[in-house]
C-alpha cells in the first residue's frame, strides 16, 4: 500500500528543528502508512527510516533575498511530492499552499508557533517606520489564507484568544520536552544556564548580573549562555559585557546550537534562569526552557517576570528584583513541589497530532 506524503516545513527553522523533526516528525512516523518529509534550512541531516529531509539554504535568517526566494522553492518542492498532509510552521509559507490549494486538495495544518503580528508589532526586529506595514501584511495574509487551512494547531493556549481566524478550528500543541537520555550526564549545582534565544527581551543581561552578584559572593558559581542572537548588535554587546567575565561562557552566538548541546547544558547545571521581559509579545505564553527545565530537573529561577513566576509556582525560585539582599533571601527558601499547570511531556500531546493528520 502507498504511504501518504506528509510535509513539515518551515523556512526559519533548521531541518534539524526540535518541534517540526523531534516533536512532529516522530510522532507521525510512529504511524503506519505515512511518510515524512521535513523542510527548512540547512542543518545536520538526521538518519531516520521513513523520513525525508530538504534543506532550501544555509542559514541567514536576515537576508531578504533568501527569505523571498524560499518560499517558491517550496512550492516546487511539493507540486513534485505531491503530498497528502502539508504541515506549515511559519507564515511565509501560507502563499505557497494557498496557490498549490487550487490545483491539489491536500490536507493543511498551520501550526502556529507565534503571534507573528504581534511579534513584529511590538519587537525590535524591524526598523519602527516598517513594522504596522509588515504586521498588518502577515495579519492579512493569515486571515485570507486561514480558509484554506483545515486545522490549526498552536504552541502557546493564549493564541486562540489572540487569533480569531484559527475560529473553533485549533488544538493546542504546546512545546513540551521530548524524552533525552539522561544518562552520562553529572549536574554542577554552582552553575546557573541561560539558555534559548539570547536577547535583551529574553531577559539575557538580567542572567548576567546575578551571575555577577553570586560570583562576587561565592567564586564558585557560574554562567553558562546558549542559544542562538538573532541581533548582531546585541551580542556584541553581550559579548563586550562578559569578556572580562571567565566565569560566564556564551555557547552558539552568532550561530545556531544543536537543540541537543542545550538538553545536556540542563543536565549539566544548577540553576536555570527565566527572565523574558513583561512585554505584550510574551503575555500568557509558556516558554519552551519552563517544560524543558522542569521536565528534566533543573530547578528555574524566574526574574523580574510575574506572570512567567506565577505558572511555574513552588516548582521553583522567583525573584522580582535582582539585589544582594533578595539573593540572599532566597538560597535561603525551602522548594516545595507541587505540579506544573501543564503536563511535561511531548509524548501526552502526540496522539492528538496524529488525529489531524485524516
Amino acid at each position: 500500500m502507498q504511504k501518504k506524503q506528509v510535509i513539515i516545513a518551515s523556512i526559519l527553522k533548521p531541518i534539524n528543528d526540535t518541534r517540526m523533526y523531534e516533536k512532529f516528525g516522530k510522532s507521525i512516523s510512529k504511524v503506519n502508512g505515512f511518510e515524512i518529509n521535513i523542510v527548512g534550512f540547512k542543518g545536520k541531516i538526521p538518519r531516520e527510516e521513513n523520513m525525508h529531509f530538504y534543506p532550501l539554504y544555509r542559514f541567514q535568517r536576515l537576508n531578504i533575498v533568501r527569505r523571498l526566494l524560499a518560499p517558491w522553492q517550496f512550492y516546487r518542492l511539493i507540486r513534485n511530492l505531491n503530498p497528502q498532509v502539508i504541515i506549515i510552521c511559519t507564515h511565509e509559507l501560507l502563499w505557497p499552499v494557498f496557490i498549490y490549494s487550487f490545483f491539489r486538495k491536500p490536507r493543511i495544518i498551520y501550526d502556529v508557533r507565534e503571534n507573528y503580528f504581534l511579534n513584529i508589532k511590538t519587537g525590535s526586529g524591524f526598523y519602527s517606520i516598517f513594522k504596522p506595514f509588515i504586521s498588518l501584511y502577515v495579519r492579512f495574509k493569515e486571515w485570507l489564507v486561514a480558509k484554506k487551512i483545515h486545522h490549526f494547531t498552536l504552541a502557546e493556549k493564549v493564541y486562540a484568544d489572540q487569533l480569531g481566524f484559527v475560529k473553533d478550528r485549533w488544538t493546542y500543541l504546546p512545546n513540551a520536552a521530548a524524552e533525552f537520555n539522561e544518562n552520562g550526564f553529572e549536574r554542577e549545582p554552582y552553575r546557573l544556564l541561560f539558555s534559548g534565544t539570547i536577547a535583551r527581551e529574553t531577559g539575557v543581561f538580567e542572567a548576567v548580573r546575578l551571575a555577577e552578584i553570586l560570583y562576587e559572593s561565592d567564586n564558585r558559581y557560574s554562567l553558562k549562555i546558549i542559544g542562538y542572537c538573532p541581533q548582531a548588535k546585541v551580542l556584541r554587546e553581550l559579548e563586550n559585557e562578559v569578556r572580562s567575565k571567565d566565569y560566564i561562557t556564551i555557547e552558539g552566538g552568532n550561530e545556531l546550537v544543536d537543540h541537543r548541546e542545550i538538553v545536556q547544558s540542563i543536565f549539566e547545571s544548577g540553576i536555570g534562569i527565566i527572565s523574558y521581559h513583561d512585554l505584550p509579545q510574551f503575555r500568557g505564553k509558556v516558554p519552551t526552557k519552563v517544560f524543558e527545565y522542569l521536565k528534566y530537573g533543573l530547578t528555574p529561577l524566574t526574574i523580574g517576570n510575574p506572570a512567567i513566576g506565577e505558572l511555574i509556582d513552588h516548582n521553583g525560585y522567583y525573584l522580582h528584583v535582582v539585589d544582594k539582599e533578595d539573593i540572599k533571601q532566597l538560597f535561603e527558601q525551602e522548594i516545595i513541589q507541587t505540579p506544573f499547570i501543564e503536563p511535561l511531556n511531548w509524548e501526552f500531546y502526540e496522539k492528538s497530532l496524529v488525529e489531524l493528520l485524516d
